[in-house]
């Protein structure tokens, strides 16, 4: 999934949950998707993962 297409994050909270790779907390963020019918996208992601992979892409 990119984060290209989504529009701009409205929320962004902390759960207990935590990532599998490194160990670091999962974090629900909400965007504003005008395709979608509530006019909200949900997604949940490592920001350390995150991180890494755009550095990775940007290398």
């Amino acid at each position: 999934m990119t984060f290209e297409k989504l529009g701009p994050l409205l929320k962004e909270d902390r759960t207990p949950a935590i990532c599998e790779m490194c160990n670091n907390y999962i974090y629900k963020r909400v965007y504003y998707d005008e395709n979608s019918s509530k006019k909200q996208k949900t997604v949940f992601v490592c920001k350390n993962c995150l991180s890494k992979t755009k550095l990775k892409k940007f290398q």
